[in-house]
């Protein structure tokens, strides 16, 4: 409310240096307590790096898809500018010989190759804003690679994997140049392992993004902060403040290592909006770090809960919502007639009713690395009494339920996130699931 009321539209430095200073410096503190490179610091980065508050990580990655396409570009046509000189001096020097002369395949026969030969990678657990930026950017839906993830490397994208994908493209003629690890997927939380994806795409300089819009949150405590090793590597990372950090909506920082790409990109300054400040590049203009040009005053806010709460209540935040998740990750455990699908790494419990027939022991929790006996529209009981269960609760008022589908199977999402949640709270919720699964086993039989 106090942002609508000041009613700053803080575009450029000269705009509000207030409001510009204070995202700066903000955004600085919250990556101090991530314990994320000074790479990603504008205070210690030399202006390389820094971090913006966007409205939400799918602009967040349309950032980072711009501003990697812009890079490699310009990349493809410095070499084929090059060779082209080099094919032009050897055509030159093959006619002082008295040769035949004519094109080889130098860069004259890859000329106007662009976006058409750019190519993007992503796990099949990637959030989908992932999809929508490469075709806002240009990128043909035939160049994303949707790369397989399975229960066996708990939904994360394996380095083998991208490695394959990257071989056969680049055997290809085409050029790697944008990939997304995710810290918390959407479906199940699952992690993907930043340094050696990262390494991998080091080599072939692509531009790395993380998404850790939901779960890097988490990496404010000490025991979570390891999901972020090898983020050294990569160009950019988003965290929604709005999502577990007590910020109300919209708040995603997106920090980046290359800052120039991102303006590469994104800038533009016309007549009107030229003054003495920006003209002096000792200031920032954060007009050209996203798409629109007119922005609110979102640092306030973020300001506040870090000035009120501080990192031991944040910390202290955090921990309860996972406590809470590793109570009822238990309980699932306990109850024979459920299983786990895939494994609790921060808030999320991901469950199923089994099929009937199938309860008893239930000494892993997990149904055989999460694969189903049965797809969507095929008329699997497991699908058909999960699917009832979950209408079942949701129908009921007291609580609420989300679903997915993981290797087949159809899922139940239960993630602990509000601020007012306690141990009572999840208990309930636990309570009314087993009474309604109790009903539907019973008048299913």
């Amino acid at each position: 409310m106090l942002c609508s009321a000041l009613n700053v539209v803080a575009f450029n430095w000269l705009a509000s240096p207030a409001a510009t200073e204070l995202e700066t410096r903000v955004l600085d503190w919250l990556a101090r307590l991530l314990h994320l490179p000074n790479g990603f610091l504008a205070s210690h980065s030399g202006g390389a790096g820094g971090g913006v508050i966007q409205g939400s990580a799918s602009e967040a990655v349309l950032v980072a898809v711009l501003a990697a396409r812009e890079k490699a570009l310009r990349a493809l046509r410095a070499q084929e500018q090059e060779q082209a000189h080099a094919g032009g001096e050897a055509v030159g020097a093959a006619a002082g010989r008295g040769g035949e002369g004519g094109g080889g395949e130098g860069g004259a026969a890859r000329s106007g190759g662009g976006l058409e030969r750019l190519v993007a990678y992503v796990s099949d657990q990637t959030h989908a804003c992932v999809k929508k930026a490469c075709q806002m950017a240009g990128i043909p839906s035939s160049n994303l690679r949707v790369l397989p993830t399975s229960a066996a490397s708990s939904y994360a994208l394996l380095p083998c994997t991208l490695q394959r994908a990257i071989d056969a493209d680049t055997h290809a003629g085409l050029v790697p140049f944008f990939l997304t690890c995710t810290v918390g997927t959407t479906s199940s939380t699952a992690v993907d392992p930043i340094e050696p994806l990262a390494a991998i795409a080091q080599s072939h300089g692509m531009w790395v993004h993380v998404d850790a819009a939901y779960a890097g949150a988490a990496c404010v405590c000490e025991e979570h902060r390891h999901h972020l090793e090898g983020v050294q590597r990569v160009q950019s990372l988003a965290l929604n403040a709005h999502k577990w950090l007590l910020t109300n909506f919209d708040c995603c920082c997106l920090w980046t290592q290359d800052s120039k790409a991102v303006q590469n990109a994104l800038s533009t300054t016309p007549e009107y909006l030229r003054n003495k400040a920006s003209d002096s590049r000792q200031v920032v203009d954060y007009k050209d770090w996203q798409v629109p040009l007119g922005r609110r005053f979102r640092a306030l806010k973020l300001w506040f809960v870090l000035r009120m709460f501080g990192a031991a209540s944040l910390r202290e935040y955090i921990r309860h919502h996972v406590s809470l998740a590793c109570w009822l990750e238990a309980a699932v455990i306990a109850d024979a007639r459920f299983e786990l699908l895939a494994p609790r790494t921060f808030a999320l419990v991901c469950f199923r009713l089994k099929p009937l027939g199938q309860a008893g022991s239930n000494k892993e929790g997990r149904a055989g690395g999460g694969q189903g006996d049965e797809g969507r529209g095929s008329g699997g009981e497991g699908w058909a009494l999960n699917e009832a269960l979950l209408e079942a609760v949701n129908s009921s008022g007291q609580a609420f339920l989300t679903h997915t589908v993981l290797s087949g199977t159809f899922t139940l999402r239960m993630v602990i996130g509000a601020s007012k949640t306690e141990r009572r709270h999840v208990e309930a919720a636990w309570k009314l699931i087993q009474a309604e699964a109790s009903r539907l086993i019973e008048t299913t039989v």
